[in-house]
């Protein structure tokens, strides 16, 4: 199996029998070039973690010419359908969930969504960057409310290629549900508190993988969104679980065996 990051929760997952995109999403502002060619043409599935902007918005512009089959909760299909996709392209999903792309078994667990808490809604509302790109972040309100995400945060759990991968497209897990543990890798978006390393300090303890990726800490929506530095998490989970933890660069193809 092969992994590749490609900007924010945008993952490239690819076997000898199947190729996968999860939430394809490109910076902002869009850039037209960029959707005409590249990585995401090559997937044949595309599988959706929940219904925001920066998780849908791009589909119809990436795959409107792509036979590709979108698997997702129902908020995100109404959404997307609603925006013209035809209702063929879709696959509804639901926790509980279980199914198959080619060599991909695919588990569906429900997760939460992040939630922005006072610290860092305080800081972004006193930041001269936010009040910079002022245009721009109205612009993203109104994105949000047009993308719901409705309560409909998934985790995939996948096995494939003899590896065991979990991903987490927001900081949150569902405190009633009970999830596999001891994933060969967690990938895990880092992004949207003010306490956000302790906050997903406790989700590594709670799902217990062997080695964690990061990703969804780039500035791809400023001003909302900004460069994390991932520095000290990496640090604390070596420290705290004694595994090993790297933050995912961009278009950078690799096997879970080599991390």
């Amino acid at each position: 199996m092969n992994i590749m990051w490609l900007g924010t929760a945008s993952l490239f997952l690819e076997t000898a029998q199947a190729r996968i995109v999860f939430d394809p999403f490109l910076e902002m502002p869009f850039r037209e070039a960029e959707y005409k060619t590249g990585i995401f043409h090559q997937a044949n599935h595309v599988l959706v973690t929940h219904g925001h902007f920066d998780h849908i918005s791009h589909i119809k512009k990436l795959y409107r010419n792509d036979p590709v089959r979108i698997h997702c909760t129902k908020t995100p299909m109404k959404t997307l359908m609603r925006d013209g996709l035809p209702e063929w392209y879709f696959h509804e999903i639901c926790p509980g969930d279980a199914f198959s792309i080619g060599d991909f078994q695919i588990g569906i667990f429900k997760a939460k969504h992040c939630r922005f808490d006072s610290g860092i809604i305080i800081r972004k509302l006193l930041s001269r960057r936010t009040w910079k790109h002022a245009k721009r972040l109205f612009q993203i309100a109104g994105m949000n409310r047009k993308y719901p995400e409705n309560g409909e945060m998934i985790l995939f759990d996948i096995h494939a290629d003899q590896a065991h991968i979990q991903i987490l497209g927001s900081m949150g897990l569902d405190p009633d549900t009970t999830y596999p543990t001891g994933a060969d890798i967690l990938v895990l978006a880092l992004q949207g508190r003010s306490d956000q390393d302790v906050y997903a300090l406790s989700i590594v303890e709670r799902l217990r993988p062997k080695r964690v990726l990061l990703y969804h800490y780039d500035d791809a929506f400023c001003p909302v969104s900004e460069d994390v530095d991932t520095s000290a998490f990496v640090q604390n989970v070596k420290v705290k679980f004694d595994i090993p933890c790297m933050s995912m660069k961009k278009y950078r193809r690799f096997k879970p065996e080599e991390l």
